[in-house]
């Protein structure tokens, strides 16, 4: 309440979490407009709880709008991304890379974090594909128990990806989780992808991500405890079909949204002018 009084705003925002729900509650009962961003295609439950408050909620995803039912308005904006990874282009983003002409790429990375996961599927994989470069992010917090030992000499392991939109748009195979700006990001670039949702997420939230892409076929979906079993036959079988991926990167841009920031301004603006 406070907070609130003190800093007089014009809208409260909230983008989920339990933290977001008191403050949001408060206003709501001293009549700021409280606005809401879901950036997951599972909403959480704080802005399940607070969907019927809100004057306005945003999503990052298309078809949740039955999860707001009794939402005021809804807007899909997508998710808020960099603007490079607007603006790469596959032959450019190889060139930075010094990738050659012929030359295929499998690039993995488990976000900032990594993904245990992810890292050990590509360092026993790797070796069965000689002609093929890997290139791993392990991730800051994996990279410490990271066993950097008899690497596979085609495998590049580095511990953060400063650009990641080069390697996303450059690789004819791209792994990673399904986090909400990991998804928007593989959707603006139209990368061929493999998401390994982690499986600890809130409501496992990553794999309705993950599905929505899968959906329509603009991306595979590997639930993490098949990753060891299945991933190297569906690297192989994206590296030798140049159609399928193709077709994967098509549908996947057909879920990029480039004017997200402006849909979101001109949404809230719209609620303030009330």
């Amino acid at each position: 309440h406070s907070i609130i009084s003190e800093f007089k705003p014009d809208a409260v925002i909230g983008t989920g979490g339990y933290v977001c729900a008191p403050l949001l509650l408060e206003a709501t009962k001293m009549k700021v407009p409280v606005i809401l961003h879901e950036a997951n295609a599972f909403p959480g439950r704080a802005n399940k709880m607070l969907g019927n408050k809100a004057e306005l909620v945003l999503t990052g995803f298309p078809n949740i709008e039955k999860d707001f039912a009794k939402a005021k308005k809804i807007v899909f904006t997508g998710n808020p991304i960099r603007s490079v990874m607007k603006k790469v282009d596959c032959q450019k983003s190889r060139a930075v890379l010094g990738l050659k002409e012929e030359e295929k790429l499998v690039f993995a990375m488990g976000g900032s974090l990594g993904a245990q996961t992810i890292n050990n599927a590509i360092v026993k994989i790797a070796s069965k594909f000689p002609d093929v470069k890997f290139v791993l992010g392990t991730g800051k917090q994996q990279s410490k128990s990271f066993d950097k030992s008899n690497l596979p000499s085609n495998l590049t392991v580095l511990e953060y990806i400063d650009n990641p939109q080069d390697y996303l748009a450059a690789a004819n195979v791209s792994i990673t989780r399904a986090g909400a700006v990991t998804c928007a990001e593989v959707a603006a670039i139209g990368s061929c992808s493999v998401f390994i949702p982690y499986p600890h997420a809130a409501h496992d939230h990553q794999t309705f991500n993950a599905k929505a892409f899968s959906d329509i076929n603009g991306a595979i979906l590997l639930p993490d405890n098949e990753a060891d079993d299945k991933l190297e036959g569906i690297i192989a079988d994206l590296l030798n079909d140049t159609q399928k991926c193709y077709t994967l990167r098509a549908n996947a841009k057909k879920l990029a949204v480039y004017d997200c920031d402006e849909r979101i301004v001109n949404a809230i603006k719209e609620v303030l002018v009330k």
